[in-house]
């Protein structure tokens, strides 16, 4: 994914316009949903919270691009924000997912299926470091990583819709 606007690719900046910003704009509205809901709930602020720092990191990501050769052996500055955005893009939708599960506000089959995204997602990453050092196919398993922590995501939101739909019925 970052290979699009990374540092001189001929895409370098139209990808975040297309990309980072929107996505970012939309987790941190999720996020900030699920923060007005949240009442006194803890879980459901460290959810939100989590989700808003996605965002912010997804926004920073796109704004400080990654080096063109990501085996480079000292990454400029900018390379090395992308990471650090990069680690809490992950982070964060690893801490959310985490936090379900000592909440009582989410149903067993939620909270399996949050277990299971997390573990995907730790699966791929394992992989992907694997790949990295191999210098093979690292990019493919950083978006199954990614896609596994979005499948949750999309999995909260269809939740909430739900339970909004039974609330309002």
């Amino acid at each position: 994914m970052s290979e699009l606007g990374a540092s001189g690719s001929p895409t370098q900046q139209l990808s975040p316009i297309i990309n980072n910003y929107p996505l970012a704009l939309m987790f941190c509205a999720f996020g900030w949903s699920i923060l007005l809901k949240s009442e006194e709930d803890f879980t459901e602020q460290l959810v939100g919270a989590s989700i808003i720092i996605h965002g912010l990191a997804t926004a920073f990501a796109g704004l400080f691009p990654m080096d063109r050769d990501p085996y480079t052996p000292k990454a400029s500055l900018r390379g090395q924000i992308h990471g650090l955005a990069g680690m809490f893009v992950m982070i964060s939708l690893i801490v959310a997912p985490c936090s379900v599960l000592f909440s009582g506000s989410y149903s067993i089959v939620f909270k399996v299926f949050s277990i299971v995204c997390v573990l995907l997602t730790l699966l791929f990453l394992a992989l992907m470091i694997k790949a990295y050092k191999k210098r093979k196919l690292s990019g493919l398993f950083q978006r199954l990583c990614y896609g596994s922590q979005l499948v949750w995501l999309a999995g909260l939101s269809v939740r909430n819709e739900m339970l909004l739909t039974l609330i309002n019925s």
